[in-house]
């Protein structure tokens, strides 16, 4: 199948693929659009794809023959190198991300991909590693290089296939396997490394020491592959999530091309449907063997797990995501204007509990109709944005209007304070609910000076006893469809950070599993039902709802 006809087959649903399937296929037609700093060459897309077909399998029912690339490697390999630099030719990619089930082929594929780089993608003095946690693991995918360049003549003639390492005389080349365990990781001088189950990396050591290393490289190319892990605290999950926001250009980062097959929340994982839609290599893998490994996971629940992880990309140790991004979605709507919201009663729940990061605004409306409009705003320190830490560019969003930036590298909660005021005297807001940590009670301090009535004010502790409640109330509006939203993407975002926590007595707040993953949106948003409904203030003190 020729690359773009997989690509076209992706978007057109003939091909089932999951969200960030289509995100990631859709983001080359779409800069294909853009007079911008790059160009796409599509000889050098396809040069590739003809050179896996030199190469030969050496092993099962292949054996002997020709490696014709799947469709989904195909466009990997088409996409990947086939992007270039307008200011020196030089490929735009540097990092691909692929997590992709097992048995998807992804070790022989990233072999084929190192024995192309020796030969065939004019790197002078070319240097491969195959890296993993343990260099017995990294050795898999040197071995797979091995085999195969071994069956294949064409090949065989131009290499020196050692136990450890392959070399290429012609252009002093060399390729080795690595682990974080090997005596010897310095002096490397990598053009290409292949990160090999990424999910199981306790740390990113190894991927900063040979990113580091590509120092004295014109176009080096760093690979990662992996299933899905079962410890989302890794770095390999947060890299993921980096991705994610990348695809939904809510982070721009355009040496990064990630291929993430996975099902999608609706998705029902004991479906065949499904199955098919985050297992690219579907049509080739050994169905019985499948078929084997879906009845033990549907009749044995400590199999599930396994099935779900390794045959399904599914990250198992995910908390309780709130609410599913369709869901949220769908209550999304045109913004109502000033005019239409006012004389409207509103109640605002504010989360400004953080100096350096994110704040939070919500006003929750009562629409005539009787059902609930949130509108949302945003706060985040100029240094937060300069820096670009988190796993989303802040500057997108502040030029779009949906985030306002703060100068300076902490919130000044006066400056805070004064556009809070500035907002809610803009709208009939009956009162807000508030964190009262971080800057919130210093912010809380100024609007009272400025004037703000103290009685309209209502600290809170984001305690089970106190979200409950709200979050109840907000989960049953939406249910019965008496919710809408003004659709801010920072909010979305924040939608897909929210994870729920269950006390021992059934009581539920909001959390997050990843200080990078913001919800201080979620936050405000129950705080304003909380000021809707009037429930009663932990904090010390006399103020209390009334």
């Amino acid at each position: 199948m020729n690359p773009l006809d997989y690509g076209n087959r992706i978007l057109s649903g003939k091909i089932p693929a999951g969200e960030y399937v289509r995100l990631s296929v859709a983001r080359h037609f779409e800069d294909l659009k853009r007079d911008w700093e790059y160009y796409f060459d599509e000889e050098a897309g396809l040069r590739p794809i003809k050179f896996f077909g030199v190469l030969r399998h050496w092993r099962g029912e292949f054996y002997g023959r020709r490696f014709i690339p799947e469709p989904w490697q195909a466009w990997v390999l088409y996409v990947f190198y086939g992007w270039k630099r307008k200011s020196n030719g030089k490929r735009r990619f540097k990092y691909l991300y692929i997590e992709v089930p097992r048995k998807n082929g992804k070790t022989t594929f990233m072999a084929a991909c190192t024995l192309y780089h020796m030969l065939k993608d004019d790197e002078n003095a070319p240097e491969v590693y195959y890296a993993a946690t343990k260099e017995r693991q990294a050795r898999l995918c040197l071995d797979e290089a091995r085999k195969i360049a071994q069956q294949t003549p064409e090949v065989y003639k131009r290499l020196v296939i050692r136990k450890y390492e392959i070399e290429y005389p012609e252009r002093n080349g060399v390729a080795r396997s690595l682990g974080s365990d090997s005596d010897k990781q310095d002096g490397l001088n990598p053009s290409m490394a292949i990160l090999d189950e990424v999910h199981a990396h306790k740390d990113f050591g190894m991927f900063e020491k040979l990113n580091n290393a590509f120092g004295a490289r014109a176009q080096p190319t760093l690979m990662m592959i992996t299933t899905a892990g079962q410890n989302r605290s890794l770095p390999c999950y947060e890299y993921r999530n980096m991705c994610v926001e990348i695809l939904h250009g809510n982070k721009k980062m355009e040496s990064i091309l990630p291929m993430i097959y996975s099902l999608d929340e609706e998705d029902d994982w004991k479906s065949e449907d499904s199955w098919k839609k985050v297992n690219p290599s579907w049509e080739i893998l050994n169905k019985d063997e499948f078929y084997d490994s879906a009845n033990s996971a549907v009749n044995f629940v400590h199999k599930e797990r396994e099935f779900k992880n390794w045959r399904l990309n599914i990250w198992t140790d995910v908390n309780e995501v709130w609410m599913k991004r369709e869901e949220w979605m769908a209550c999304a709507v045109e913004p109502y204007s000033d005019a239409d919201l006012a004389g409207l009663r509103c109640w605002a729940g504010a989360d400004f509990a953080e100096t350096k990061d994110l704040c939070a605004l919500a006003l929750n409306f009562k629409l005539r109709n009787g059902k609930t409009y949130a509108k949302f705003y945003f706060w985040i320190p100029m240094k937060k944005v300069r820096e670009k830490e988190d796993v989303v560019d802040y500057d997108v969003w502040a030029n779009q209007r949906y985030i306002r930036v703060i100068p300076g590298d902490a919130i000044d909660h006066q400056a805070l304070a004064g556009e809070v005021l500035e907002i809610l005297h803009r709208y009939n807001v009956e009162g807000m609910t508030y964190d009262k940590y971080g800057i919130g009670e210093a912010t809380i301090q100024v609007m009272i000076n400025d004037g703000y009535p103290v009685k309209k004010l209502h600290p809170i502790k984001q305690g089970t006893t106190f979200f409950q409640g709200p979050i109840v109330a907000l989960e049953e509006r939406i249910g019965l469809g008496e919710f809408e939203h003004d659709g801010s993407p920072v909010m979305e975002w924040n939608i897909r950070n929210t994870e729920v926590f269950y006390d021992s007595y059934g009581g539920k707040k909001f959390i997050k599993s990843k200080a990078a993953n913001k919800i201080d949106g979620s936050v405000a948003l129950v705080m304003s039902i909380a000021e809707e409904q009037g429930s009663p203030s932990l904090d010390v003190g006399n103020v209390y709802f009334v």
